[in-house]
């Protein structure tokens, strides 16, 4: 696997879409299951599915990093993310949608430098 198809750390758990899923954590796996079900419902073209540490979601959709936060739900947050994808697209950046609700709209996104 290249680096390119990966996100991670040692405190962390990451997948690439398409590889083989070796997750410990049964709690992991069902949220991975239910998340990739929810990007085919949306029609998101999400490459990297990552979680950190302290299980904090973060996706890569082409050259944008997204971080939805930690919750025991992302239907919300996967709907918005659908609505705004032709804003972001051929961008280069982080999305932050760890915030948001559908009461907040708390979204921002910082455009890469380089």
């Amino acid at each position: 696997m290249s680096d390119d198809n990966f996100a991670g750390n040692a405190s962390g758990v990451a997948i690439v879409l398409g590889s083989k899923l070796d997750v410990g954590d049964d709690d992991i796996f069902r949220q991975i299951l239910d998340l990739t079900q929810s990007f085919d419902k949306y029609d998101l073209d999400v490459s990297k599915v990552y979680f950190d540490s302290s299980d904090n979601l973060i996706l890569y959709i082409e050259e944008v990093k997204v971080y939805l936060g930690n919750s025991d739900d992302y239907t919300d947050k996967l709907f918005e993310l659908k609505q705004m994808e032709t804003k972001f697209s051929g961008l280069k950046g982080t999305l932050y949608m760890q915030d948001y609700t559908k009461d907040s709209n708390a979204i921002i996104f910082k455009k890469d430098e380089k």
